[in-house]
């Protein structure tokens, strides 16, 4: 059987269908799916492809980029962070700064501390004071205090006490030297016998101490109120009052209530720059010695207050006492001519600046031990 055929398919190009050959007719139909699968499939693959490489992979890699850039600032704001907090770590209350008391005033209850890096005078209130450091307060004293964090000038915890090392104590000449690695002084510090609160035969090489820096108008620190730390080194030391002194004898009398009898003292007991300046009434700290029939002071040390600053009210050479207003004291305090130390230029009178070494008697009323002319040129300033 014959077919009779002729092109059906839309593709072919010929011009009539004599010119085809005779050919299946689904041929075309098989063409045109595979044409269609391959675009089918060009298609899927570029949808992976593109998949592949558009938001995911570039989020990818846009987020570690930008977590790179996360830790370079982070590593830069720590840099910053080290640096800003620098001056305010200055400021941290654990670091201590050590100054010089410029003035003060107990009435007022404030003063100012100067420091030679700062231009500033920096201010501070008796409630920043460490209580054992309160009565000791007084004008060139050295004291080490902090920075509040809020206040670039205004001192807490202002401490005027330091301790150290005795380095060094000649009997003789009545002086040594302090070493302090807490200081900023970078030297030994000088100390006199009249500076010392504790019995002369506790001064040992090498014993702890603890003690005042002053600043002295020469610019010099010197210690003051030296103490020995160890209490074992103290025992069997008890308080009383001067009842009478012989100066032509060189011995006196003591009275205090762990002795039904006056004490017999003799000035080879007391420092050798306080023997001029025993009165009657004059506080003392000593060693009871119960040993002999009578009892005996040993080691005595004569008990002051702090030097304060003062004004010479009266003064008489002729009854040989004067009175004078001291700067914390409520009342006039008595002083004898004797307590005036060493010939002044020109006789004390009304008005005069001096410095005062002050004790309290048994009653309560306060006397001078010492009286120090403030040259006049170098008075000190009061708040």
């Amino acid at each position: 059987m014959m077919f009779t055929t002729f092109c059906s398919s839309g593709f072919c190009d010929h011009e009539s269908p004599a010119d085809c050959e005779t050919i299946d007719p689904y041929a075309g139909v098989v063409s045109v799916l595979q044409d269609v699968l391959a675009e089918i499939a060009l298609a899927a693959f570029m949808a992976i492809l593109v998949r592949a490489i558009s938001p995911s992979a570039f989020s990818f890699f846009a987020n570690t980029a930008k977590t790179k850039r996360k830790g370079l600032n982070f590593e830069s704001k720590q840099e910053c962070s080290v640096v800003q907090d620098s001056p305010s770590a200055a400021r941290c209350e654990d670091i201590r700064l050590f100054g010089t008391i410029k003035s003060f005033s107990i009435m007022h209850g404030y003063g100012f501390i100067f420091r030679n890096d700062v231009h500033d005078d920096v201010r501070f209130s008796m409630v920043d004071v460490e209580s054992e450091d309160k009565t000791s307060l007084r004008t060139g004293a050295v004291v080490s205090f902090s920075i509040g964090q809020s206040s670039n000038n205004h001192a807490l915890h202002v401490q005027s006490t330091f301790e150290g090392q005795l380095k060094w104590f000649d009997r003789a000449n009545c002086y040594g030297f302090i070493s302090c690695e807490s200081t900023h002084f970078n030297t030994d510090i000088w100390f006199s016998m009249c500076d010392v609160l504790t019995p002369e035969s506790c001064l040992q090489q090498g014993s702890s101490v603890r003690f005042d820096a002053y600043r002295g108008q020469n610019g010099k620190v010197r210690a003051r109120r030296v103490r020995i730390i160890d209490p074992a080194l103290l025992v069997n030391h008890v308080t009383g009052y001067v009842k009478f002194f012989i100066p032509e004898k060189g011995h006196g009398f003591i009275t205090c209530k762990e002795s039904q009898s006056d004490v017999w003292f003799s000035q080879e007991d007391v420092p050798c720059d306080h023997v001029r300046y025993l009165t009657a009434g004059l506080p003392l700290r000593f060693k009871l010695d119960s040993s002999n029939p009578k009892p005996r002071a040993r080691e005595v040390e004569v008990v002051l207050l702090p030097e304060v600053n003062a004004t010479v009210k009266t003064f008489s050479d002729q009854s040989g006492y004067g009175f004078v207003s001291c700067d914390g004291i409520d009342g006039d305090v008595w002083f004898a001519g004797a307590a005036v130390l060493s010939p002044q230029r020109r006789p004390l009178g009304p008005g005069m600046r001096v410095r005062v070494e002050v004790f309290q008697m048994e009653d309560g009323k306060y006397r001078a031990f010492r009286v120090h002319r403030w040259e006049d040129d170098k008075v000190p300033h009061v708040v």
